[in-house]
């Protein structure tokens, strides 16, 4: 928490609105994901919406799953 609260002026947070959030929720379960990618699915949404350039993880295949749009952006660290 320290480390963030010393960067907090410096973040961009994304949020999804309840109908953003609702539908990433509704195309994973409608595309069989559950569970802890859930949570990666609301992760790339945010990404996207945020029109980031990269995403840097350490499971390179969860994203994956999530559609070409994500999937190009995702690097390892």
């Amino acid at each position: 928490m320290l480390c963030l609260e010393n960067k907090a002026e410096k973040l961009n947070f994304i949020v999804l609105n309840a109908d953003g959030y609702w539908a990433a929720i509704a195309d994973a379960a409608g595309s069989g994901i559950g569970g802890g990618m859930t949570y990666d699915t609301l992760l790339a949404r945010c990404a996207l919406k945020a029109r980031a350039e990269t995403i840097y993880t350490c499971n390179v295949a969860h994203f994956q799953r999530l559609g070409t749009k994500a999937a190009k952006l995702v690097r390892t660290p």
